[in-house]
């Protein structure tokens, strides 16, 4: 059963999301015309060819020359950093995947479900399985919210650093101080 419900709730948060991106736009006949329509109100077939209402608008020129003086100096012959790191530049895209700290016995593994600034919990797919369906993520920081206590014990831990390592596992340090190293399965 638990294996039902944790496939499951992915397929009803995507469902959901698509749902609700098709409930409306700016002119209140929502993303698919007619249907779910504007309340009652005709279509306006103009509504289905683009015009210069429908672009963007684009920050003025004035002033910009468009030319770039550069420098003479030749730059440096360093090659650049080679050390790898994981800078504040990096997307949370990196991250995304369905992690397992026991790749090999998943029913009994934590995982987590990363998908770009979302993520969910699962304690394991035991009697003692909390889940946690609707945390955040972004800059490698976990929060965790929404929180269901299935087994006897809670699971507390509900937020988290995580770095991604070298060899393609991701590190989590829990606020609890717990260090746990996850695989992806995909």
């Amino acid at each position: 059963m638990r294996s039902s419900i944790r496939l499951a709730l992915p397929i009803v948060a995507t469902v959901a999301t698509f749902a609700l991106a098709g409930c409306a736009d700016d002119d209140g006949h929502g993303t698919f015309g007619a249907i779910g329509g504007g309340g009652g109100e005709a279509i306006d077939p103009g509504d289905y060819v683009p015009d210069d209402s429908d672009l963007p608008s684009m920050p003025s020129d004035e002033g910009d020359t468009g030319s770039d003086a550069g420098t003479t100096d030749g730059g440096t012959t360093d090659g650049g950093s080679t050390d790898g790191g994981l800078g504040g530049g990096m997307s949370d895209g990196s991250f995304d995947g369905d992690w397992y700290v026991d790749i090999s016995n998943q029913a009994e593994s934590h995982n987590l479900t990363i998908t770009g600034t979302t993520v969910m919990f699962f304690e394991d797919q035991g009697v003692e399985g909390d889940y946690c369906p609707s945390g955040t993520f972004s800059n490698g920081q976990i929060q965790l919210s929404g929180c269901v206590q299935l087994g006897s014990e809670q699971w507390t831990d509900t937020t988290a650093t995580a770095t991604l390592n070298s060899d393609g596992t991701m590190t989590v340090v829990w606020a609890s101080g717990l260090q746990e190293t996850y695989t992806n399965a995909y």
